[in-house]
């Protein structure tokens, strides 16, 4: 818990990713007043009870993790794979997928890079099949 008085109190004064004049603080402060006014919908309820947290819940709902592997790739044969290696679904033709879902296992860094990656090698394999040149 913080205890100190003031917000610039709080934030270390050397190797902060802080500006020292917090004129970085307005973004984040907005969200959070829009993040509490959405919640707004459940003033009914008594604040920091079960049931205001339901409520919250339901209303304010995102994820902070990035979706991947829910198409696995891998052969045929894997009844967990939905594609092959060139991003081809299983058992449907002339669909593709060429996103970060069809990473067989989660990542635990970013997923830009691969998100790139793969839509550029999809691109290609594509090229590739209907003998596309560039």
């Amino acid at each position: 818990m913080c205890t100190s008085s003031t917000v610039s109190d709080a934030i270390p004064q050397r190797h902060t990713v802080s500006n020292p004049r917090q004129k970085d603080l307005p973004d984040p402060s907005a969200g959070i007043r829009r993040l509490l006014h959405l919640v707004e919908c459940c003033e009914s309820k008594e604040f920091d009870s079960d049931e205001y947290w339901e409520c919250a819940l339901r209303t304010v709902i995102g994820s902070l993790w990035h979706q991947v592997s829910t198409c696995k790739m891998g052969p045929a044969e894997d009844p967990e794979a939905v594609v092959d290696h060139r991003g081809k679904v299983h058992g449907i033709t002339k669909l593709r997928i060429a996103d970060t879902s069809i990473i067989p296992l989660p990542l635990t860094a970013h997923t830009t890079a691969p998100a790139y990656m793969i839509g550029e090698k999809i691109a290609d394999l594509i090229k590739e099949e209907w003998k596309f040149k560039s």
